[in-house]
């Protein structure tokens, strides 16, 4: 994932349990498929990433890789998946990273994807990529309706305004893990799969900045 000029993208993969790739200053991060010697656009990587909602992620709360690794078998247990297919599970920031033993178990599990879903209660299953990642300090956490008799929270209205202030849709976004719950303010994580100019959202707050 990498923003603006300065530095260059760090990848789903590394930010979700991976190794960091070392590169030199101002040079763009090479993908973690690349680095290993792989021709571009072919993938091979093992690993799915397990993306949750925030409330899910929170109920978690890191405890149940293994209980995940059961229940995934359980529920492909028709097309012969067994606990030594998927023989690691670890948790990252958008949920779970799982390791299959081989690509065919990988592809297995993703022709499966609306059954896994369900039964994961996940949001989405992806492959590892490279995402750039901008922070936007200063967001509101509501905004007064139309009325002035309501508020709307920002997160029913923020991937909305991101796509019109950049004009991409964004991979994820969230709040810094560094919020306040109740505060009036807080920054926000948002995500993309190309980089975008800075931008602003909301009229208010801050400008984006890559990290």
């Amino acid at each position: 994932m990498t923003r603006a000029p300065s530095r260059g993208p760090s990848s789903a993969s590394s930010r979700d349990g991976g190794a960091p790739i070392s590169r030199a200053p101002g040079q763009p991060q090479t993908s973690p498929i690349q680095a290993r010697g792989t021709a571009p656009g072919k993938f091979d990587d093992r690993r799915l990433l397990l993306r949750a909602s925030p409330e899910r992620r929170m109920a978690a709360d890191g405890r149940e890789p293994y209980m995940l690794r059961q229940r995934l078998v359980a529920a492909l247990r028709p097309e012969g998946l067994a606990l030594k297919d998927v023989p690691d599970c670890t948790v990252t920031k958008t949920g779970w990273s799982l390791r299959c033993v081989t690509p065919q178990i990988r592809d297995q599990i993703l022709g499966a994807r609306n059954r896994v879903l369900e039964a994961l209660q996940l949001v989405n299953i992806e492959t590892p990529s490279t995402w750039y990642n901008y922070v936007v300090p200063d967001l509101p956490s509501s905004f007064p309706d139309f009325t002035g008799r309501g508020t709307v929270l920002i997160e029913n209205l923020i991937k909305d305004e991101v796509k019109a202030q950049t004009g991409r849709i964004p991979v994820d976004f969230r709040r810094s893990r560094h919020y306040t719950p109740g505060a009036p303010k807080g920054t926000w994580i948002i995500s993309f799969t190309e980089p975008v100019p800075r931008f602003k959202l909301f009229n208010a707050g801050g400008e984006s900045r890559i990290i």
